[in-house]
């Protein structure tokens, strides 16, 4: 009998122990713990100026927990050659919030903070799950600036943790795309707004859906504030609990939404370029150097973009068109600028010239008339815009000059 106590102490004592430990594991995650969608506003950098997201982990009793997923390291192997091929390997982190929010605001970035509507359950589901996610053996990912970016996997995750309510009835089209919505955050930039609409090519110019545009931190978090899901009880309750407003930055470029593209600006700009290279022109030895740097520059950079276009991973950057005006072969102005700038083989390097300039003109004409059918739907508008007028001042074509 005394045995029987002793083996019914021990179980109770085990039962005992186990709640306790059950106990403590659940107030690690209790009703206190909160998780807020962190939508950080744009930085300084070209590649900073879409934002970035990541998920806060606010608990009541320890140090706060930030989870990132647009992390990567140039110590990585091989990071810079698949960097270029179009292989971009990222990071799933833990990181510390304070530090890292606290580090956001001296950059001088919007912070805001959306407080997740969640019960203790889903709460312990989207920890662990976070957790699970930045392990070693699973931390590392292939990142897509379009499909799988900071935001994506996490806005996933928040879609089956809501029972598809996250993402239901985002199929819509939205009217705009890929290349439209780029534009918002760099049109303020002139420069960047150059650089990126040159570099895009036509296979991010169709109608994308509203999920597809949840690529951007900010549209996800506007979506996150229409959404409700389920109270438990047959009702409906709004995903989003509290909205905190953490910083705002000052002074920096606005996001410009449904931004036009810029092809009277460019076309003026165009125009302007081609008036002093027209009036340049009277001086042979100056306007002679100037297509040697020029040819240098375009040509090194039109080899750059058909190396990418053809041979790599970018997807965003294939079919790109305005190949046809910056290209490897316009590396041929900096060769015949330097036979013009010799006395033996000045003829020559002006023969080279033209033949390059006009046939350029013409595939500019030919591609002009494609986009007016319709067959080529890359807007590219803007930059046809601002280097026609330079090829055209600069042809042989005397009806045109």
């Amino acid at each position: 009998m005394g045995n029987i106590n002793y083996i019914i102490f021990l179980m109770k004592s085990k039962i005992l122990i186990l709640l306790l430990l059950f106990s403590t594991f659940t107030q690690l995650y209790s009703s206190e713990t909160k998780i807020y969608l962190a939508t950080i506003g744009p930085g300084d950098d070209i590649f900073l100026r879409w934002g970035h997201f990541a998920i806060v982990v606010d608990y009541p009793e320890k140090k706060d927990l930030l989870f990132d997923y647009g992390n990567f390291s140039f110590s990585q192997d091989e990071f810079v050659p698949n960097f270029i091929k179009g292989i971009m390997t990222y990071l799933k982190l833990r990181k510390s919030a304070d530090y890292e929010l606290r580090a956001y605001t001296l950059e001088n970035r919007d912070i805001i903070l959306q407080e997740l509507n969640l019960t203790p359950k889903q709460v312990d589901i989207y920890i662990e799950k976070l957790l699970n996610e930045v392990k070693p053996e699973n931390r590392y990912y292939q990142y897509d600036h379009y499909y799988n970016n900071c935001v994506s996997q996490m806005s996933d995750f928040l879609d089956n943790l809501t029972d598809g309510e996250f993402y239901k009835g985002t199929s819509k089209l939205t009217g705009r795309s890929f290349r439209d919505l780029s534009r918002d955050y760099v049109s303020s930039n002139y420069l960047y707004n150059t650089l990126i609409m040159f570099v895009l090519g036509s296979k991010v110019d169709y109608n994308i859906t509203q999920k597809e545009s949840m690529f951007l931190p900010d549209y996800t978090a506007k979506r996150a504030d229409e959404v409700y899901i389920s109270n438990g009880n047959g009702g409906k309750k709004p995903l989003v609990r509290d909205k905190i407003i953490l910083n705002r930055s000052k002074g920096r470029d606005p996001v410009i939404v449904n931004a036009k593209p810029k092809v009277v600006l460019n076309l003026i700009i165009g125009s302007i370029l081609a008036l002093i290279s027209l009036g340049l022109s009277r001086f042979r030895k100056v306007s002679n150097i100037m297509q040697v740097l020029v040819g240098l520059i375009f040509g090194l950079a039109g080899s750059l973009l058909f190396f990418m276009s053809f041979f790599t991973e970018h997807y965003y950057i294939h079919n790109n068109w305005n190949l046809i005006m910056i290209n490897p072969l316009t590396i041929s102005l900096f060769i015949s600028g330097v036979l013009k700038l010799t006395k033996r083989f000045k003829n020559l390097g002006y023969r080279i010239s033209s033949l390059y300039i006009d046939s350029t003109l013409l595939l500019i004409a030919f591609m002009l008339v494609l986009k007016a059918t319709g067959l080529i739907v890359q807007g590219n508008g803007e930059i046809i815009a601002l280097i026609a007028p330079l090829y055209l001042v600069n042809s042989s074509f005397k009806l045109l000059r």
